[in-house]
């Protein structure tokens, strides 16, 4: 296990806290990655965050060697549900600051599909920054955009000023948010404008649909309104206006919560956020019984003892891994489209493409939740698989065990 690190919170600088819940994942096999962490509250200002985190020399390795944000469908261009968000990130922007002379940066720009959406709309002078070489290489094959590799404080120094910086899904990913964020006002013009999108804590709780999924391998950091604009008080941004938002993410409702900064004299805020707290403290008991529900399912496939293919790599089954009902499960392979995850292992088990399940009689096991419907579409379409298939969003009458199988 890497040493782990108190962190200590970022919107008021204190150490006392209250533990929410105790994160724990299964991790690849002779992969760098994360094992856990504890949800916890700041007892002074409400932040809540990840702590017990290892160093960011484990987040460096894990973003170079297991990244998901490479992976495009088979045409070569972005996910549909995630080019709906961006369009909608675009017409926001647009009806606030509809000077198309601006200048932005995109800060995890990844391919760059944000990007030419932006310039589509005729905000010429954007770019985009992300740390991955071939996200940079992406973004020009596909939509002929600039992404920078080079680190924000390079481009600070260098004398860089942009009028708005775009965060979109990013803050709620880093270790180091008061860093990040006085580097970034530094990338900002007087009176420049910092952009975000994170998920909302404070709606956890009301769109919850599968257990802890909030709680994942890479957000380590759960806002919620108070907390946000106190984050970025600090960072020296006013706050021009924050509005909450529903995301389509898969087949999942998804809460954000989006933010406009100001690079000005910040307002003086309230100190403490409480509600926050209690509504994650009501998404952990709904999620346990999401958990309890899901693991009831398993119970007769895993007695059964039938071979069974996972197909899902990811946080949600990373974390079931740690359920006894999951590690009795006869599981024959691991699958997943992510080429950075094929021919690695987990519990000694290989993680394999779609295209490989070509050779396998045994059923699917689908776990993951907001790609469901496009994993069942590509099993039978895509890749013209007759595997019998049990989905979480399936008739649970079909699993093994259930009262229409028993004896069949």
């Amino acid at each position: 296990m890497a040493p782990r690190d108190r962190r200590g919170c970022d919107v008021c600088g204190a150490e006392s806290t209250a533990d929410l819940y105790d994160q724990r994942f299964v991790r690849f096999d002779d992969a760098s990655g994360l094992d856990g962490y504890t949800v916890v509250a700041c007892e002074r200002c409400g932040f809540m965050y990840a702590d017990g985190l290892p160093g960011q020399d484990v987040f460096d390795r894990y973003y170079r060697d297991l990244s998901k944000y490479e992976s495009h469908d088979t045409e070569g261009d972005i996910v549909p549900w995630k080019a709906v968000i961006h369009h909608a990130i675009v017409a926001d922007i647009a009806e606030r600051l509809p000077d198309r002379k601006i200048r932005i940066l995109d800060v995890g720009s990844s391919s760059g599909h944000l990007i030419s959406l932006f310039r589509n709309s005729g905000y010429r002078d954007a770019i985009g920054f992300d740390p991955s070489p071939r996200c940079r290489e992406l973004a020009r094959e596909l939509y002929g955009v600039e992404v920078i590799n080079t680190s924000i404080s390079q481009m600070a120094f260098g004398g860089e000023r942009f009028d708005l910086i775009l965060m979109a899904s990013v803050l709620e990913h880093l270790r180091d948010l008061e860093r990040t964020l006085g580097e970034l006002r530094g990338l900002l013009r007087e009176g420049g404008a910092l952009w975000v999108e994170v998920p909302d804590a404070a709606r956890f709780a009301d769109f919850a649909s599968s257990p802890f999924q909030q709680f994942s391998l890479e957000h380590i950091n759960f806002f919620t309104t108070g907390t946000l604009e106190r984050l970025m008080q600090r960072a020296g941004l006013r706050t021009s206006s924050t509005w909450t938002t529903i995301r389509q993410v898969g087949s999942m409702d998804d809460p954000g919560l989006d933010g406009l900064f100001v690079r000005d004299v910040p307002a003086v805020l309230a100190t403490h956020d409480t509600a926050g707290v209690a509504a994650v403290r009501s998404y952990v008991a709904l999620s346990e019984q999401l958990e309890r529900a899901l693991c009831e399912r398993l119970e007769g496939l895993a007695a059964s003892g039938e071979p069974v293919a996972v197909w899902g790599t990811g946080s949600l089954m990373l974390h079931l891994m740690n359920h006894p009902v999951f590690r009795r499960l006869n599981i024959t392979a691991f699958v997943d489209s992510n080429a950075n995850y094929q021919g690695k292992t987990i519990g000694g088990v290989p993680v394999i493409g779609p295209a490989a399940l070509a050779g396998h009689d045994e059923p699917i096991l689908i776990v993951t939740h907001a790609a469901q419907e496009e994993i069942l579409a590509a099993i039978r379409d895509r890749y013209g698989l007759s595997n019998r298939v049990f989905s979480f969003l399936g008739d649970a009458a079909d699993w093994p065990g259930s009262a229409s199988t028993v004896g069949a």
